[in-house]
């Protein structure tokens, strides 16, 4: 007797085909089709892999694989280049004509 895995979070197994995957967004992208009754299906196995998803050692579907060491990112993913919001860039020293103080916003002498 195989023991049934737990459905958390973002995992789920589909109804129609009894597939498992790790996320929401693995379930949705093995449903193909337009979406009519009796027209929307689900890929096969050969389907899903040709599409580069993969199956987990617990059996879960995923769309990407984790590299090894790298935490949090897929091993497709790229890595950004440009800055975060806020990163390199230096804040206006106080008291200096681009702070944002009350009166240089509403356009009054400091």
């Amino acid at each position: 007797m195989t023991r049934k895995p737990k459905l958390r979070g973002q995992r789920c197994q589909c109804p129609a085909c009894g597939e498992l995957f790790n996320s929401a967004a693995g379930f949705d992208r093995h449903r193909v089709g337009p979406y009519q009754p009796m027209l929307r299906r689900c890929l096969t196995v050969a389907e899903m892999t040709e599409r580069g998803m993969s199956r987990t050692e617990r059996g879960f579907w995923v769309t990407a694989r984790m590299a090894a060491g790298r935490f949090g990112r897929p091993e497709t993913a790229e890595i950004p280049t440009d800055p975060l919001p806020g990163e390199g860039v230096a804040a206006a020293p106080l008291g200096s004509a681009t702070a944002h103080a009350p009166d240089a916003i509403a356009g009054g002498a400091a």
